[in-house]
């Protein structure tokens, strides 16, 4: 019922950005490893326990989610804005919980940015596609 809601396209540009996302993501999810394994700011041993949980989380999301953008599958778009959204009502709706120090603080206002650019430019680039799409129909 929402396959085609969430289909990738098949224009080139946006084949180009579901590609540099699903690196984005990969990435991501090596991040939310390296934070488990206790290479981050705060070792994983005495990490608040939401910390732990969430990039618990978000390393299977991400990971999945790298995987289906870039093999340009449907769920994998649809993981990637359930992702995106789920960050920004987390950062944004409960930021304070989960950033104790201004430092933190910076990264969460930057996390919302990316959030919010990257969700943009894909709805934006989905909207081009699907009226070339309509327009070369005619």
């Amino acid at each position: 019922m929402f396959k085609g809601i969430f289909e990738p396209g098949e224009g080139r540009v946006l084949g180009i950005y579901l590609r540099i996302l699903a690196v984005l993501y990969a990435l991501g999810a090596v991040v939310h490893l390296g934070n488990l394994l206790g290479f981050g700011e705060v070792p994983g041993e005495v990490a608040p326990r939401l910390w732990v949980v969430l990039d618990g989380v978000y390393l299977l999301l991400d990971a999945v989610v790298a995987v289906g953008l870039w093999r340009r599958r449907w769920w994998g778009v649809a993981l990637f804005l359930v992702a995106a959204l789920s960050q920004l009502v987390l950062f944004l709706g409960f930021g304070s919980s989960l950033a104790h120090t201004p430092e933190q603080r910076e990264l969460l206002d930057q996390l919302v940015g990316l959030h919010l650019l990257t969700v943009l430019v894909y709805v934006v680039l989905r909207g081009v596609e699907s009226l070339g799409r309509v327009a070369h129909s005619d």
